[in-house]
């Protein structure tokens, strides 16, 4: 089966199953995002408990992301993906349940946050440090770039799924939806077949799990990856985070379209009556039917962004080309989001976010790409998962951050100085000489991976 330049990398048999299944996968845990995100400001009133829950499901990766990834190097990584899939769809199913019995306590439904994120954090690493494995050296850059299409692409396919299903039938049909996409994730990621001999890292019999991952700290500290790393925990923390603060931002800032001010033009100053005097289920419909619907437009155009960033640079196999758009999508992700942030209409708000996510995605993928191309075979499960503790572990903390101190002060306000710090902070670091030596001299594995 032969594809053009952007979709090359199909043409590997397990690949493209690895690339089906995630894409079925992230567009689940977006979709459960857009669903629980706005559960929750139903239930609230209170942009404190959307980040909170966003934090529950971002933050376990910062404790299971390490024994992961030593699990990555020592066993088949598409066995532990596949289970860790149908474990996310549990509890979604688990959720639904929840729903369905009424309407449910704060604390239960970022119980389920929790659960998962346990289990989509488990996907992660095993999803990044299978792509190696799979594909050659000289195909990474663009199966980084194809996955990126479906990890952050995924933002714009589950949020035209979530958003028209919370609008008409509330947050407990996408979670039921979620745990279909789910289960489907598994039967495409069980049918990849991996070689176990590369998937075997190189140790003594007696070294336990810490001495492996205290190992994997020691390689990534003695490589110039390290300095990706802490960029992409900067890029997570500063222009990444926003999610806890959209749903309240889009409802109470940003001026709907025309039509929808005719429909909905009294919602905003009946909301919470609506949530405390209503039964749950009809809470969860009025809620959605004004600010639902603008919150989940703004995150598929976030995810619509990313898909059709992601798309045009997956062809590119210049170098000089690759690093010039890892700097240019850096810049871009901070100022894009400003932009975001500053918009009073619902048109500016739209274009802006297409801008975000483009720009964020790009950044992601090329980050990705060139820390893989750099890692050694017996390390990338572990490389893989502090990458993964990185960015999740960066995202959930602020995310709490930002949805607590947007109690008190104006989304606006944060946002525009974190996505202008970002981009000032990647402008210092990019004068660096080193970053600049890291991206120009790629350390070419010995042998090749593909199976």
């Amino acid at each position: 089966m032969k594809f053009s330049a952007v979709w090359s990398s199909l043409e590997n048999r397990n690949f493209r199953f690895v690339w089906i299944s995630a894409a079925l996968s992230h567009s689940g845990n977006w979709a459960y995002l857009v669903g629980v995100g706005w559960l929750l400001q139903t239930l609230s009133q209170s942009p404190f408990w959307v980040g909170f829950s966003l934090f529950a499901s971002l933050f376990p990766v910062v404790v299971i992301g390490p024994y992961a990834g030593v699990l990555a190097d020592r066993f088949n990584r598409r066995k532990i993906y596949t289970l860790a899939q149908m474990l996310s769809a549990g509890a979604a199913g688990l959720q639904l349940a929840v729903n369905l019995a009424g309407e449910p306590p704060l604390w239960l439904v970022v119980a389920c946050s929790l659960c998962f994120g346990v289990a989509f954090n488990i996907q992660m690493v095993m999803a990044a440090s299978m792509v190696p494995v799979i594909l050659d050296y000289d195909k990474l850059h663009n199966g980084a770039s194809l996955m990126g299409v479906v990890s952050h692409g995924a933002e714009f396919f589950g949020a035209v799924l979530a958003t028209p299903l919370i609008a008409f039938l509330g947050p407990e049909s996408v979670f039921a939806l979620v745990t279909v996409l789910y289960v489907a994730a598994a039967f495409f990621s069980s049918r990849v077949k991996i070689r176990e001999d590369y998937l075997i890292a190189p140790r003594s019999g007696k070294d336990s799990v810490m001495r492996s991952l205290a190992n994997g700290f020691a390689y990534i500290r003695s490589r110039p990856i390290g300095l990706l790393i802490l960029l992409v925990g900067l890029h997570c923390a500063l222009t990444m985070s926003y999610n806890g603060l959209l749903p309240s931002y889009a409802s109470e800032y940003i001026q709907p379209a025309q039509g929808a001010q005719d429909v909905h033009g009294d919602h905003a100053n009946h909301a919470a009556a609506s949530v405390s005097g209503a039964s749950g289920a009809h809470a969860h419909g009025g809620a959605s039917s004004a600010g639902g619907g603008l919150y989940g437009s703004i995150m598929t155009a976030v995810g619509l962004g990313a898909l059709l960033g992601n798309l045009s640079s997956a062809g590119v196999s210049s170098g000089r080309f690759q690093r010039w758009i890892y700097g240019a999508s850096a810049i871009g992700s901070g100022l894009s989001l400003c932009l975001l942030f500053l918009a009073r209409s619902q048109g500016l708000a739209l274009a802006s976010a297409l801008l975000v996510g483009a720009t964020q995605a790009v950044f992601m993928a090329s980050s990705n790409a060139f820390v893989m191309q750099r890692t050694d075979p017996g390390y990338q499960g572990r490389v893989s998962s502090v990458y993964v503790i990185i960015a999740a572990g960066m995202m959930a903390v602020c995310n709490l951050a930002y949805g607590s101190l947007g109690t008190f002060m104006h989304p606006s306000v944060l946002m525009i100085a974190a996505g202008l710090a970002f981009a000032l902070l990647f402008a210092a670091i990019g004068l660096m000489s080193s970053l600049r030596s890291i991206l120009r001299s790629p350390e070419a594995r010995s042998e090749s991976l593909a199976s």
